[in-house]
């Protein structure tokens, strides 16, 4: 929770820019920070930018950072709905990045960001030059890539309830699962989620995405970036894992695996799925590391 010892989300944005970007996509857009590298950061399936918002004062302070809602999510743009997902994630990325003048860039991407991430990376090797996995879903063999069958019809019942109900109880409810303490929420999280849930076009949107996401035979899984794909990820990568993420560690230990050693690391906090929001402190050290080390210069 925001204390008196936390800046608050305006404090920690000062500086950062919040416009629109993309050409055949707008959506909102998050710069700040400078520099010749440019960090891109994807959010998970049901987010929007903030989720990054103990992530970005970190990295601003040694990249350009760039964060953006994605298709159907936030302020994102909210084109004819494709049920398949990540073709039109990785498009829409794509055209972030040619509308930004990026020839190249760095991935950080959280969730369904990871899985749009490492699609992108495995597609277009020459445009990634180090990925940051966080608690991906998508990746690894089919038992792996993915939550059981018990577990996503969970996960999509509480996604349903919080957009049925999109309350701050009924949102934090929903973002509880995602952190081991929900202590650790920020208020500030809850209200930006709570204030995008409840806009009707945000709310009806999100209703289709989570269907696809996580139904059953949901039309997003026919995409899953198995071990072959994962090999042709040429740049360096860190697997980075919640010791309480749905998925256990040796999910994240097979990913890197495919990856590939020693271009592929691994790290597991003491977290749930959202591994980089609720030890911040320790991801941002961790990640940035990793980056300072493996980044070309």
């Amino acid at each position: 929770m925001t204390t008196a010892a936390t800046p608050s989300l305006w404090v920690r944005a000062l500086g950062w820019e919040i416009g629109t970007g993309g050409k055949r996509y707008r959506s909102r857009v998050l710069r700040a920070g400078s520099g010749t590298r440019t960090v891109v950061m994807l959010h998970g399936q049901g987010g929007h930018l903030e989720n990054f918002s103990r992530t970005i004062p970190a990295f601003e302070a040694h990249y350009r950072v760039l964060a953006y809602d994605m298709l159907w999510h936030g302020l994102g743009a909210k084109p004819e709905f494709d049920e398949r997902l990540i073709p039109a994630f990785v498009d829409q990325l794509v055209d972030m990045l040619d509308a930004e003048g990026l020839a190249t860039c760095t991935l950080l991407a959280q969730s369904l960001g990871g899985w749009v991430g490492a699609a992108f990376a495995a597609q277009f090797p020459e445009r990634v030059d180090a990925i940051v996995l966080v608690t991906p879903m998508g990746l690894g063999t089919p038992a792996r890539a993915m939550p059981d069958p018990e577990r996503r019809a969970s996960t999509l019942d509480a996604m349903r309830d919080a957009l049925g109900d999109p309350t701050p109880a009924g949102v934090r409810r929903r973002m509880e699962r995602l952190v081991i303490d929900p202590r650790e929420l920020d208020d500030e999280v809850i209200a930006v989620r709570t204030a995008l849930y409840q806009r009707p076009d945000v709310n009806a949107s999100l209703r289709r995405v989570a269907e696809a996401y996580l139904g059953a035979g949901g039309s997003a899984e026919q995409f899953t970036v198995g071990p072959e794909t994962l090999a042709r990820i040429t740049a360096p990568a860190l697997v980075y894992w919640g010791s309480a993420n749905a998925q256990p560690p040796e999910a994240g230990r097979e990913i890197q695996a495919a990856l590939g050693d020693p271009k592929a690391e691994f790290h597991c906090a003491e977290a749930g799925h959202w591994a980089h929001y609720e030890r911040s402190d320790e991801f941002n050290r961790v990640a940035l590391d990793f980056l300072a080390r493996r980044l070309p210069r």
